[in-house]
């Protein structure tokens, strides 16, 4: 069975329930004989055959053959009368089978078992393909842990998704109704989709037997509950018509079909089932990540969407950071992330980082299969890093020029580690080229066949007379933006620190307030689009600060 629209197919459906004298079995299922029971079809084998036995013992004369008739066919022969002389009068002699002919009769040549032949063991014919009741019973019914929550079952071929119910009344035969409406896959199938379905019939059919006795009304559970009253007859028409096992055979097929359904139970309940796409958790935004879109949302957008959204997709334009996105929209950055969040789910942005000249990347090995295979990914690439000519300065004017595709090729592949963009740039004579350099490297980024490598600072120095204290911002820029992020009795502190003038003597990597505000955050951790972000100042003027005060107590990691 083929998926709709990418939701896994539902195999079948089954409704349980523990009566109260044969224990756990499946009242409903959809399709037929798909679940079976071999203890059961057991069970009525073995009781078919002592029936017949009971019977047997019962006739009081000897049991003879019977002769056959002038009509029957010459091959027939007679069989031998059963002498009672080698048994005991009240013991079975033997066990006859007859088959009756609908012209002849009973066939008068019958099989017999003799005294001595022992009666063979019922034979339970079950199909190869159908899900083995008696294996998971105790898990369709379980125990008082496990009712009233979402379970999952795993067998060799199928997977089981329920939600057993446990309904606490005296009007039943054990003083409680406990039944389980159960979703079967496929093993492998990703059944996440279906849990809030499940959880939600699990709440309909117990609201249903609640309110009306929906269930114990047309199950064979043996509930004590009375008839359906007149009164109630009115009040629900479709009660005679609507049985379980109707609603459950159009839950499959509209589910399979449409992916949704809407069954009228009673003139007050209607069963709306829909199946929504259930993406990954989203990662977590970090402040210095660049949100790119990848869809156009302007044609969307109304009035109705959230308040953040319609303030801060304006100044989301694959260049501004999550902090400078909330900064220009005047925005929380806590709310800000919690947006970006969920376009992310949606997979409406993707996240990058700051482009900046003084940046690194490298290639990876699948830019091969990724670009060489396809031609489409090609051509969308050659329009995305074509720009128009720039004459005397003037703006850009021209016919948009694309470069051939073995140029670009060749220029991701000159990108390895160690090497800066600016330096890149230079050495391949880029400005030259009609490439956009920026929508260069977002293109590889995005499509994920080149990685960016980040510089980390780590203090190395082993100095205990250094105060770690919470860091202040390098200049008044990062005030406001590491406010959000900075406790404000840790910043009064390193405020109260930094009007502390110097003691005389000390060295000067030790007494400058900048250096002791930003060693506690140079431990390996942090790259320099995390600290630059916080400190709200450029790579730049990062490395001023750690050159000028630290420069024996810095080493740095490329990763």
């Amino acid at each position: 069975m083929d998926s709709f629209q990418g939701f896994p197919p539902v195999l079948a459906i089954f409704y349980s329930e523990f009566h109260p004298t044969q224990g756990p079995k499946v009242t409903f299922q959809v399709p037929e004989n798909f679940v079976s029971s071999t203890s059961s079809a057991a069970a009525a084998a073995v009781a078919a055959a002592t029936t017949v036995e009971a019977n047997a013992g019962n006739n009081a004369t000897t049991p003879t053959a019977r002769q056959p008739s002038s009509t029957t066919s010459p091959s027939t022969t007679p069989v031998p009368a059963l002498s009672s002389s080698t048994a005991p009068a009240s013991s079975t002699l033997a066990l006859l089978h007859t088959l009756s002919s609908p012209t002849l009769g009973p066939n008068p040549a019958p099989y017999y078992y003799t005294p001595t032949a022992s009666l063979p063991p019922p034979v339970v014919q079950t199909q190869p393909d159908t899900l083995d009741f008696d294996s998971i019973s105790e898990y369709i019914i379980p125990k008082p842990a496990l009712s009233n929550r979402l379970v999952t079952i795993s067998t060799d071929k199928y997977k089981i998704l329920s939600h057993p119910v446990t309904i606490i009344n005296s009007k039943y035969s054990r003083n409680a109704l406990l039944f389980n409406l159960c979703f079967v896959f496929e093993k492998g199938a990703m059944t996440g989709v279906y849990e809030q379905v499940v959880r939600k019939l699990a709440r309909i059919l117990r609201a249903l037997e609640v309110q009306s006795s929906f269930l114990s009304q047309q199950s064979v559970s043996g509930s004590e509950s009375p008839a359906t009253s007149p009164d109630e007859q009115h009040s629900y028409p479709h009660r005679a018509q609507t049985t379980l096992g109707n609603i459950l055979e159009q839950i499959l097929e509209d589910l399979n079909s449409y992916a949704e359904c809407q069954i009228p139970i009673n003139d007050s309940s209607v069963v709306n089932l829909k199946l929504f796409p259930k993406y990954p958790d989203p990662p977590t935004v970090h402040d210095h990540l660049v949100p790119v879109l990848t869809v156009s949302l302007a044609p969307v957008l109304d009035k109705h969407w959230d308040m953040t959204l319609r303030r801060i997709l304006p100044h989301i334009d694959g260049v501004h950071s999550v902090r400078r996105v909330a900064d220009a929209a005047d925005v929380d950055i806590q709310l800000v992330r919690i947006a970006v969040q969920h376009l992310l789910y949606y997979g409406c942005v993707k996240m990058v980082d700051v482009f900046q000249f003084s940046n690194v990347y490298a290639v990876k090995p699948c830019i091969t299969t990724v670009l060489l295979g396809n031609p489409a990914l090609q051509v969308e690439l050659q329009t995305f890093v074509g720009r128009r000519k720039v004459e005397d300065g003037a703006d850009l004017v021209g016919p948009m020029q694309t470069p051939p595709f073995a140029l670009l090729f060749s220029l991701y592949c000159a990108l390895k580690p160690g090497l800066p963009v600016s330096e890149w740039i230079e050495e391949n004579n880029v400005w030259d080229l009609n490439v956009d350099v920026r929508r260069f490297i977002l293109f590889g980024v995005i499509h994920n066949f080149i990685y960016r490598i980040h510089k980390y600072p780590v203090w190395v120095a082993r100095d205990e007379n250094l105060p770690l204290t919470i860091p202040l911002p390098i200049h008044s820029v990062g005030a406001s933006s590491s406010a959000s992020s900075v406790p404000a009795a840790a910043t009064a502190a390193a405020a109260a620190a930094a009007a502390t003038p110097p003691t005389p003597g000390t060295p000067q990597h030790q007494g400058h307030t900048q250096s002791r505000a930003l060693k506690r955050y140079l431990d390996g951790t942090r790259h320099y689009d995390a600290l630059c972000t916080l400190f709200g100042c450029s790579a730049k003027e990062l490395d001023d600060v750690i050159a000028a005060d630290a420069p024996a107590c810095v080493k740095f990691i490329w990763r």
